[in-house]
């Protein structure tokens, strides 16, 4: 809803409304963010309704102050409390407001590194979440320990925290590897996105992140086509795994798909690839009503065997790739 539709007296007024008036100003709220709670001044207002007798109206408040940032801060000692609720939703929703705050909130990471042993999964996942949101580095530890975690979400959310708190989180890069080869997409996909993230990138891991490109699904490959354009030069040591993808007979179209548009990330530098590009661009040895799926993420039907641009269409992600590598090609060759 729209600050002229609220107003700062229609907001406090709606938050001492019905429980539907309520909701809907507390979701305003979270809409309106830091910058609204610093505008219209009903953080107090919203921080009352922590102790509303119904729930949703409650965990409604509690999400809210912590989108409010300072404003929010104020009362984050109120959502410390609700950490040691005897309810799992009020657990999980004070956990991640106080992540949500960020650093301005990160005096009570001890707190919330507690919950990383609580006996339900959301709770550990959500407080993984908030550690890394807050960049606690020096619970790093304790978050790794939930990598070997039995409940996927919770290993998910280990990852992902790990990931947000950086460079100085790479010593757990061989545990974090490990979950490249889990059967869960989730999983997967954020333990490609944790090697994304870092300044360097060991030679061992590019099998297991390169065979990554063969996965059945869509947003597994995409993850690495991300990850190589995230890294750019830096992925260079990954492209001539990722080049046995590109050429192999016996790999799906959508696969080498996948891995010519990964080669194709790290730009010139992947130069000696551009006939194995080629080659699979202009393959006839498919059958040409073989649907060739594009690795940018959007299982697209791309004629990517079709040499005429005008019928495979500009905005075609195979199209895109040549018409980068030839003008590489040729910017490269005129420098020589």
């Amino acid at each position: 809803m729209a600050l002229a539709t609220y107003g700062q007296d229609g907001i406090a007024s709606s938050l001492r409304g019905s429980k539907e008036a309520q909701l809907a100003a507390l979701a305003f709220v979270v809409e309106a963010g830091e910058d609204g709670a610093a505008m219209f001044g009903y953080a107090h207002d919203v921080a009352a309704l922590l102790q509303d007798r119904d729930s949703d109206v409650a965990l409604a408040a509690c999400e809210a102050i912590g989108y409010m940032g300072a404003s929010g801060a104020a009362y984050s000692q109120e959502l410390v409390s609700w950490l040691e609720s005897e309810t799992e939703k009020r657990r999980c929703m004070a956990a991640g407001s106080l992540g949500v705050m960020g650093a301005v909130a990160a005096q009570h990471a001890p707190r919330i590194a507690k919950l990383l042993s609580d006996s339900q999964a959301s709770v550990r996942a959500t407080a993984c979440l908030a550690l890394g949101t807050m960049r606690s580095e020096e619970h790093a530890a304790d978050v790794a320990k939930l990598l070997s975690d039995s409940a996927a979400s919770v290993v998910n959310g280990a990852i992902t925290a790990l990931t947000m708190m950086g460079d100085a989180n790479q010593v757990y890069a061989a545990d974090v590897a490990k979950k490249l080869e889990s059967d869960s997409k989730a999983i997967k996909i954020s333990a490609v996105g944790y090697f994304a993230k870092c300044s360097t990138l060991d030679q061992k891991y590019a099998g297991t992140i390169c065979k990554l490109l063969s996965d059945d699904d869509c947003a597994v490959r995409q993850s690495v086509v991300a990850l190589f354009s995230s890294l750019r030069l830096a992925a260079l040591p990954l492209v001539s795994t990722a080049a046995d993808t590109l050429t192999s007979t016996t790999m799906a179209p959508k696969c080498r798909a996948a891995a010519a548009m990964a080669i194709g990330e790290v730009g010139a530098a992947a130069k000696d690839k551009a006939a194995d590009i080629a080659r699979l661009l202009d393959d006839t040895s498919e059958d040409v009503s073989q649907k060739v799926y594009c690795a940018a993420g959007i299982e697209e039907v791309c004629p990517i065997f079709n040499e005429n641009p005008s019928l495979c269409g500009s905005d075609c992600t195979c199209f895109d790739w040549r018409c980068q590598l030839r003008a590489e090609d040729r910017g490269l060759a005129g420098r020589s």
